[in-house]
């Protein structure tokens, strides 16, 4: 559950375990020298690194055959080679790779002897000419074919290394030998293609990539953490072969966006909309963009201390991300288990190092007073001192500050609420467990499953908005089988395909293409969107008192069985009609919901999103796929950004939107 207000800081404060020193920082190549305004500006002659221990630059990457040699199309390694000048003792090794680049390639590189010797060759020649530190493999991610050709490339390229001899990059520290690490997967998927334990005998540290675990593209219809801790843990046990001051903790330094199904309903995790299956839209603002967004916009940040994350809150959007408290909470983790460290994708994603600082400072950050969507310690300061400090986070002496979900100051009924119960094991999976949902709409079946057709709410129905009182638990009998889930063989969650960058992509999909391009972004696109102008503050009132959430809605009675006449009217068991809620969709398959899947094409009643009329002059063809055309998006609530790609954030709506629901007038074509 979200922390209440004064046990966050109290937790912070316990038992600390000594963190490791130990902080690696990816530089993507596309970050930008010379525009301050821009979204990915580093200042290489002013940033602080002070702390960070290791630097690696994304990415170098691999020619085809017959040579394998390396290439650089950023131009910018001799600039983070050059950070060492200012930072003596810190270690620049060579990324090569990345979560965009073609898997067939490392497979051809080191796929024979012949091909090997020559990419080895290379890789060494380019660590000779810079004298870089070392080399990080960020292969992602080999097959069980090429398993074997794995362990030959780290063995080959490690003796590489060491035959150029230690490098003494001053510090007091003398002459170390070069490292040899490589960038790996943190969920608990298919490893087949990495021998860890072989591997372990050549590589000094695993780089494993604990991010990118949750979003709705995966199939996810709840919110997720995509730095959530129980995923983390999981992907962490596979590597129990590797000696554990060689694994280092990945750091995402931005987030995973969900669209909440009723904005009321936002507490994780909370019933969400499944988007395309193809990764090729995800919202993954970064830290950065977090931070102007809840300042500009408002919103609020809460901490789910279980899960060692936080999530971010305005409307029906919520984006599961860290903040300097949760990251800290990490590093312990990290600690405890004997870890090297921690490493971070990636500096641009927090330009000003709000968040780098956290990490470099050794310790827990300073106490977060109340007030403009933080609870933090649920005491309001300054202006605000005396005030209550409401669920939301912000300060104030109204009911809605003072009343329920009151974090601290003079709260109705003279003391702090307590945070609301946490929910049993909900229904789901053939298994009826507490009979609730995760969307309060729906209905849990006999046979343990959700929806809100006659076989999920009608005779048999365990919990939710039964048509009538839900019936007792079922006796051990033999279970008959399951009823159909509310949409037609759902595809089964995709393993997510992190990576130390989400890609040299717009977003961190599965398969992005090995276009460079800024990371993350919701959308695809050849380089990055400019930020959206941040709206200019207003004065402070003297008792601010942003709207806070409204108090939830009292749960209607279960309603009364329709009538057969009724019954057989309605969507659902594979038949058309109309939905029992009036927000939901009837998809083409005859089930009802509120996913693409069912408001999309085919859908057949209900809430059902419409394509808008075609241009002036005929249809031709739509936005999509790097290609504005006509301007038009398949649904008439997207936009399409001026990179060609359709989506409703401020990136696809706002600056340069060509088509569609744009927040200003559109470019007449």
């Amino acid at each position: 559950m979200a922390f209440p207000a004064l046990g966050l800081t109290l937790l912070l404060l316990i038992v600390q375990a000594a963190v490791a020193t130990h902080v690696g920082l990816y530089f993507p190549g596309w970050f930008q020298t010379t525009k301050p305004n821009g979204a990915f500006y580093i200042q290489p002659d002013t940033i602080d690194l002070s702390g960070v221990t290791h630097v690696y630059y994304a990415f170098a990457w691999i020619n085809e055959g017959p040579d394998f040699g390396l290439r650089d199309e950023f131009d910018n390694l001799g600039v983070v080679m050059g950070l060492r000048r200012r930072y003596p003792g810190m270690r620049a090794l060579i990324s090569i790779g990345g979560g965009g680049f073609d898997t067939s390639i490392w497979s051809a590189a080191t796929g024979s002897a012949a091909a090997r010797a020559k990419f080895v060759a290379g890789v060494a020649e380019w660590v000779a000419r810079v004298d870089a530190d070392g080399v990080d493999l960020d292969w992602e991610f080999p097959g069980k074919s090429d398993r074997a050709n794995m362990v030959l490339l780290a063995t080959e390229l490690r003796l590489a290394l060491d035959a150029l001899g230690p490098r003494d990059g001053g510090g007091g520290a003398g002459p170390q030998r070069r490292l040899l690490t490589a960038a790996v997967p943190g969920y608990s998927g298919d490893m087949s293609g990495l021998d860890l334990a072989s591997l372990a005998a050549q590589l000094d540290y695993f780089n494993i990539m604990s991010y990118e675990l949750a979003d709705p593209c995966y199939g996810d219809d709840v919110t997720g953490l995509h730095t959530g801790w129980t995923q983390v843990a999981a992907g962490l046990a596979a590597y129990g072969s590797v000696p554990a001051n060689k694994l280092v903790l990945g750091l995402g330094f931005y987030g995973h966006g969900f669209t909440l199904v009723d904005a009321e309903q936002w507490r994780y995790p909370a019933p969400s909309l499944v988007t395309d299956s193809s990764c090729s839209r995800q919202d993954t603002p970064s830290y950065k963009q977090l931070m102007a967004d809840l300042s500009s916009s408002g919103g609020s940040v809460f901490v789910e201390v279980a899960e060692k994350a936080a999530y971010y809150v305005r409307g029906r959007r919520w984006v599961g991300f860290d903040i300097p408290e949760t990251l800290w909470m990490k590093q312990q983790a990290a600690a405890q288990r004997g870890m090297a460290g921690v490493m971070i994708w990636d500096v641009t994603l927090d330009s000003d190092q709000q968040l780098l600082r956290a990490v470099t400072a050794g310790g827990p950050p300073p106490p977060r007073p109340c007030g403009g969507g933080w609870g933090g310690n649920g005491t309001c300061v300054g202006a605000s001192a005396g005030q209550c400090c409401g669920e939301m986070g912000y300060c104030g002496l109204s009911e809605e500050a003072c009343g329920s979900g009151c974090r601290g100051g003079p709260c109705a009924g003279g003391e702090q609420s307590p945070p609301p119960p946490p929910r049993g094991p909900l229904c789901g999976g053939g298994k009826i467990n507490s009979g609730q949902c995760a969307n309060s709409k729906e209905c849990c079946s006999q046979y343990g499953y959700c929806g809100t057709g006659r076989e999920w709410c009608g005779e048999g129905c365990k919990g939710g908005l039964c048509w009538s009182s839900p019936s007792p638990a079922p006796s051990p009998s033999p279970k008959p089988s399951p009823s159909p889930s509310p949409s037609p063989s759902p595809s089964p969650k995709p393993s997510p395909s992190p990576s130390p960058s989400p890609s040299p992509s717009s977003s961190p999909s599965p398969s992005p293409s090995p276009k460079p391009v800024p990371s993350p972004k919701p959308s695809p696109s050849p380089k990055p969107s400019p930020s959206p102008k941040p709206k200019p503050k207003k004065s402070p009132k003297p008792q601010p008192a942003p709207k806070p959430r409204p108090s939830p809605k009292r749960r209607p009675s279960p309603s009364p069985s329709p009538s057969a006449a009724e019954q057989d009217a309605m969507c659902g068991d594979g038949r058309a009609g109309r939905c029992l809620n009036a927000d939901e969709c009837c998809s083409f398959f005859g089930y009802c919901g509120t996913t693409i899947d069912h408001c999309g094409n085919g859908c057949q009643g209900g809430a059902c999103l419409r394509m808008p009329p075609p241009s002036p002059g005929g249809a031709g063809a739509m936005c999509g796929n790097g290609h504005i055309n006509d301007g038009r998006c398949m649904f008439s609530k997207e936009c399409c950004s001026q990179y060609g790609y359709c989506g409703t954030t401020d990136d696809h709506c706002g600056q340069g939107c060509q088509g569609g629901a744009c927040k200003q007038q559109q470019p007449g074509r």
